[in-house]
């Protein structure tokens, strides 16, 4: 919260940072708290602080996170460390070293694949649902189970036999995907393509189902409109580039594995 109200005062030194790095602790009464009741605290504080990231448009990290006991003032390193005991010098060492072997930059989710696959960045974090539809030749190495929703067909309840139609209209912004799934069904189905609010699609009459990401629910629901068939699983993963996982391997496959701890 200190981040962004002081984000006019600090815009100049914000502007030049890849990374920006914070210290969080919280408060706890429980003597020997675990990691995961300390990582349940932090919960709240991680939501936060990504939405603080994402306005100011930095990745910002936790240099140091844990608890601080009410009781005495100790202070309780989180996950960072391998030993009970905070090393300051250690973790700035660890940071800087992490900052100097990686450089981290943003673009649109449906071009992730793009730079990875040419080799412009080594690795990446999409969806699940923009690889079925770039099939670019890369990597996944790792769900990194977030982000969790479904890829659907939906449409009215009476479209409940959508299967069965002589012809159908579809339309989604997931177009290649679509045409793979319904020609692999032997359907006669006409792609619609569209890049929003494809649920006004069956509203409109422009199309008889949707084939789109779902994840509450609520958004159909308040069109009158239903699942009719979940198609495929989608969450975020972790994909690498085929060269690069080869010649930098010694980078790559240890920060593949740390991450591995945290799924």
């Amino acid at each position: 919260d200190q981040l962004w109200a002081n984000r006019e005062n600090c815009h100049d030194w914000y502007s030049k940072l890849d990374l920006l790095g914070i210290s969080f602790y919280t408060g706890t009464e429980r003597p020997n708290p675990t990691p995961a009741e300390i990582a349940a605290d932090l919960k709240e504080a991680v939501a936060r602080t990504a939405a603080v990231s994402r306005k100011l448009g930095i990745p910002i990290f936790f240099a140091e996170c844990g608890a601080r006991s009410v009781v005495d003032g100790t202070r309780l390193p989180w996950a960072y460390t391998n030993s009970g005991d905070y090393d300051g010098a250690a973790q700035a060492n660890y940071l800087a070293g992490v900052i100097k072997a990686f450089r981290f930059f943003f673009v649109k989710p449906a071009d992730v694949p793009t730079y990875v696959e040419y080799g412009i960045a080594d690795i990446g974090i999409v969806g699940k649902d923009t690889l079925l539809e770039a099939e670019a030749d890369l990597y996944e190495m790792l769900d990194l189970n977030f982000e969790r929703c479904k890829l659907c067909v939906a449409g009215f309840p009476s479209m409940k036999n959508f299967a069965d139609a002589a012809h159908l209209r579809v339309a989604t912004k997931y177009a290649h995907t679509a045409k793979k799934l319904f020609s692999s069904r032997g359907a006669d189905a006409e792609i619609i393509k569209l890049n929003g609010s494809i649920e006004l699609a069956p509203l409109t009459g422009l199309a008889d189902v949707i084939f789109d990401i779902v994840q509450s629910g609520g958004t159909l629901r308040a069109n009158g409109l239903a699942v009719l068939e979940e198609v495929f699983d989608i969450s975020a993963r972790l994909v690498a580039n085929k060269v690069s996982l080869k010649t930098h391997a010694a980078e790559i496959l240890p920060l593949i594995s740390e991450m591995k701890k945290y799924i």
